[in-house]
């Protein structure tokens, strides 16, 4: 399975799988993206953003020496609407149990829940089936005797707009999307795999120029928010405090981030000649309090996101703690500042355990792995929506199908 996210500043891509519930990578790769292919979370030149997913697609392929035709998107949620629907179907077959067939038309009847011309069902999410004599099961109870079936699930519901423009990216990249997954649904679905983690708190994905904040509650995701800031609007303050290149600052940044440690380097650790033709020589020191300032101004905003996403929920959730992911997470002498601002919420950084994918930038990708590996065909609703690809020629045959299956085809 291929996985890939667009971000403002790079597409991340992981191919894997997951076995006895743990993620199994493959190939993680993270290649920079055109400034404007993807603004505010938003593709809005699916031709650059297409150009980036091919060309790591084609590094994939030459790594694992297999070609990949099929990817699952994460996307952001931007105007996620979460919804609660519950469908009744009576069973169609000649005996009095559920086949593959009621569970299709049970879930059709869930992906054809009116939610309005300007908006499209992105995601399904079944948290039960009940059959007669109230029994309930969470995975599809085929065979099971029953006369009917009701689905209990939540739908994730985006703009169509924000879907086409990530849709049409990989269209014009040639590969088949298989399935997307919004961005925090996926992340949740990897923080739930370890039991140390909470099964109610807020989410926070530091990304480099567009941060969300989730309510996750029962590992389940209730409601986003977003911020139109991130990492790389600390790099530039950086860069516009010191005088410096964005380049320059960037480095700063990743090397030293806010340092009070004892032992940090006490030397020039960088310097530039003014226009007055004056040397200015930079310590650890400038650069923290220049980067101190810049994320105490981001943390307040994050946690003005944080009181509007709860605010309509009782005062019980004003003390979640906040699970922080994304490439942003990284930054040296971040937890601190975060612990501060976003008090009373205890505040937990995570990042996956799993090889080649421990870095918290790849939550996102990870997270489309196991929702696509945990529902395979059964839920998958984007191979309706696209255009056909051609099949790549081998010199091994490939066995032919055997044939039309509505619960694996066409779900």
């Amino acid at each position: 399975m291929t996985a890939i996210e667009l971000t403002s500043s790079a597409v991340k891509l992981i191919v894997g799988y997951e076995l006895d519930g743990r993620a199994v990578v493959l190939d993680s790769l993270t290649m920079p993206m055109n400034d404007g292919a993807v603004f505010n979370g938003e593709v809005v030149d699916p031709g650059a953003a297409s150009a980036a997913i091919c060309k790591l697609l084609k590094q994939a392929s030459n790594d694992l020496n297999f070609p990949i035709t099929e990817v699952s998107l994460a996307v952001p949620p931007i105007g996620l609407e979460v919804y609660v629907v519950d469908k009744n179907q009576t069973c169609v077959g000649t005996t009095p149990k559920i086949s593959k067939t009621d569970i299709q038309n049970v879930i059709g009847q869930v992906r054809n829940e009116n939610v309005g011309e300007q908006n499209e069902i992105i995601g399904l999410v079944p948290e039960c089936f009940v059959i007669d004599q109230g029994r309930a099961f969470s995975n599809p109870p085929i065979n099971e005797e029953s006369k009917n079936i009701t689905l209990h699930a939540k739908i994730h519901v985006l703009p169509k707009k924000v879907i086409d423009g990530y849709r049409k990216a990989a269209e014009f990249a040639h590969v088949r999307v298989r399935k997307m997954v919004v961005a925090p649904y996926a992340a949740a679905e990897v923080v739930k795999g370890y039991k140390e983690m909470p099964s109610d708190y807020v989410l926070f994905d530091f990304g480099a120029r567009f941060s969300t904040i989730s309510l996750i509650g029962d590992f389940q995701l209730y409601g986003s928010t977003y911020l139109h800031k991130g990492s790389d609007h600390l790099t530039e303050t950086l860069a516009s405090g010191l005088k410096i290149s964005y380049n320059e600052a960037t480095k700063l940044k990743e090397i030293y981030g806010i340092d009070h440690s004892p032992s940090s380097y006490k030397g020039v650790i960088a310097g530039l000649v003014d226009e007055n033709g004056k040397t200015l020589n930079y310590t650890v020191d400038n650069v923290n309090a220049v980067l101190e300032k810049a994320v105490s101004d981001y943390a307040e905003d994050v946690h003005r996101c944080i009181n509007d996403l709860l605010s309509g929920y009782d005062e019980s959730f004003r003390n979640l703690p906040v699970v922080v992911t994304g490439g942003g997470a990284r930054l040296s002498g971040l937890a601190p500042i975060l612990e501060q601002y976003l008090a009373p919420h205890p505040v937990i950084f995570f990042s996956s355990k799993a090889m080649g994918a421990r870095n918290s930038a790849y939550t996102n990708v990870l997270g489309v792995i196991k929702i696509v590996n945990k529902y395979r065909n059964a839920f998958d609703e984007e191979k309706r929506m696209v255009t056909p690809v051609e099949r790549v020629q081998t010199s091994t045959p490939k066995e032919k199908k055997k044939g039309y299956d509505a619960f694996e085809d066409e779900l």
